[in-house]
């Protein structure tokens, strides 16, 4: 799925983007950001490359997210006010003027720039990490995986929801993932092109907070798996999933554990212990690695570096 997805990328800024290079080969960029005025970005695990020939205007900028939202960008409006759209699997960040009213983005008048981050799609990502999500008999406990930007946190959901759905390494489960970005099983007419495991049921598209408690009250799940949690409201709701007995794994930003105890909804999930385990994750050039690993009482300090 990965390759196809590439290749879709790549025959969008090609046809799109008449100065895009034919002979670049983009199977190891991890990131495309287009700024108008400005040559194109490519991003690698450990290095980037600016293309001089390659520069967008603001108006071939503006048809590319024409193109992005499949022509239709009324259909994109709720992931546009989140400053993102979602294609192939792949979230594009978005920059340029906002429209706010009351303190609040309600639409982009004009798009100047965006980062074209490539889903990735690895198998063996959590063979290593789920073993600490478990309490040692294969039973599953609630997890929050916590990483900076880009370190991997998606990629290791999808596999960690695979690997609970089919029984491989634990006890399986019924998982329900809620996918507000669509971006964590890709789902295309309600089919996820992402290998997600048999008995995993997918919410896309819907926030969050309000996605955890409809699917606990006509789902059934025994896990719920989301990603990058932050807002009071998400954490108000994994609150209660969490006070129902359903499992949580979740992901949230951060580059220490020290850092979460400053986020006011997981500073209060914390606090009341809820989590059972806090992993801390990077990556570098060989890939994804467990950085430390710490059990309720993360917001006091307690760590085990590994």
């Amino acid at each position: 799925m990965i390759n196809d997805r590439r290749q879709a990328i790549t025959k969008l800024l090609k046809v799109q983007i008449k100065s895009f290079p034919t002979q670049i080969d983009i199977k190891a960029v991890e990131e495309i950001r287009i700024r108008a005025g400005r040559p194109v970005q490519l991003v690698f695990s450990d290095t980037d490359m600016i293309i001089p020939e390659c520069v967008l205007s603001f108006d071939e900028c503006q048809r590319l997210v024409q193109t992005l939202c499949e022509n239709s960008v009324y259909a994109y409006e709720n992931e546009l006010r989140q400053g993102y759209i979602t294609y192939c699997g792949c979230r594009v960040g978005l920059v340029g003027k906002a429209v706010c009213e009351n303190g609040e983005l309600k639409r982009f008048s004009e798009i100047s720039g965006m980062n074209i981050r490539i889903a990735s799609e690895h198998k063996d990502a959590a063979s290593k990490i789920l073993h600490y999500c478990t309490d040692g008999n294969g039973n599953l406990i609630s997890t929050l995986i916590v990483s900076p930007p880009g370190a991997g946190k998606t990629t290791l959901l999808r596999d960690i929801t695979r690997r609970v759905s089919d029984g491989i390494g634990v006890l399986p489960k019924k998982v329900c993932v809620i996918d507000e970005r669509m971006e964590l099983c890709d789902c295309r007419h309600g089919i996820p092109e992402f290998e997600i495991g048999n008995r995993t049921d997918v919410l896309y598209g819907c926030p969050k907070a309000k996605g955890i408690l409809l699917t606990i009250r006509t789902m059934s799940p025994d896990i719920i798996i989301t990603d990058e949690i932050g807002t009071i409201g998400d954490c108000e709701a994994i609150r209660d999933a969490l006070t129902s007995g359903v499992v949580v794994i979740a992901s949230a930003h951060g580059n220490d554990f020290e850092s979460l105890r400053y986020r006011a909804g997981i500073a209060e999930i914390i606090k009341a212990g809820l989590f059972d385990r806090y992993i801390l994750i990077d990556r570098d050039e060989k890939g994804i690695f467990i950085k430390g690993i710490a059990g309720r009482t993360a917001a006091e300090g307690e760590k085990c570096i590994i």
